[in-house]
């Protein structure tokens, strides 16, 4: 069995969205593509949030 070990990778998944979300906000055509993206996300961390506490 492989022993992984993630200490500090929830910093670097927030990392990661956040620049991500800044460079879509940059170059979108629009805003709403970029706030679509930023819900996503939102919805996505509650749902893992509510996952890893049960």
């Amino acid at each position: 069995m492989i022993n992984l070990n993630l200490a500090g990778l929830d910093f670097v998944m927030t990392a990661l969205f956040i620049v991500l979300f800044t460079e879509q906000l940059k170059n979108a055509r629009t805003q709403r593509d970029a706030l679509i993206g930023l819900t996503f996300a939102i919805i996505c961390f509650a749902v893992c949030k509510i996952k890893l506490e049960k």
